[in-house]
Parts: C-alpha cells; structure tokens; sequence
C-alpha cells in the first residue's frame, strides 16, 4: 500500500508531510526552499525526475511541515511514484529527506 493516493488527473487533497530527523521533525528555520521531488518507480535516476516543485513551509517552521498543492498536470499520469523532499539551506546546503528509502506515491487512473 502507498502513503499516498491520488486519482489521476486530480488536485485535492493536498500533500502534506512532516519532514523527521530519526522521529523529531525538522527545524526549517534556516531553509530557504523545499522542494517535492516524484519519479516513477519503474525508471531511474538517469530518466530524471518527473516532478520537481516547490512546497509550502508551515507558518511555524519548527513544526517540520509542508505541503504542496497538485496541479491537474501533476497527476495526468497513473503509476506508482517514489517521492522525496530537497531542502535548500540559507547557507547554500542541502539535504534530502527522507535519508534513506523514499515515500510511496500512488497516482490511480480515474474511470473518465
């Protein structure tokens, strides 16, 4: 089963994380951006990502959330997606969260 489903084509709901470092949620204070990351399951790190956007950082970056919004062309291709976060740092740095493995992202086709 995927942490996530979506039907395809759709922008609701939203995807909302809380970015954890072991089971504390990380400080975002010093983030400059993050950014969602999709690639489907079946390719690789050489085919690219198939989604690389920007997230919404909560009001309280101490909270270690985010969300983003689907757009209908997020979602026109059904499959199963790995999905990670890249976080860009003020100083230049960056970090990729989850540090190992990946969340599961389920985009179901829609029956019209």
């Amino acid at each position: 089963m995927s942490d996530f489903q979506i039907k395809q084509n759709d922008t609701r709901p939203g995807l909302s994380v809380t970015l954890l470092e072991g089971t504390n949620p990380i400080d975002l204070t010093n983030v400059e951006e993050v950014n969602i990351i999709l690639r489907e399951k079946s390719k690789t790190d050489v085919d690219g990502p198939d989604l690389k956007a920007l997230c919404d950082i909560d009001a309280d970056p101490t909270s270690g959330k985010v969300s983003y919004s689907w757009k209908a062309s997020d979602t026109e291709t059904s499959g199963e997606f790995s999905c990670e976060f890249e976080l860009t740092y003020t100083d230049g740095g960056i970090e990729t969260v989850p540090r190992s493995g990946f969340i599961s992202i389920a985009i179901e086709d829609d029956l019209g």
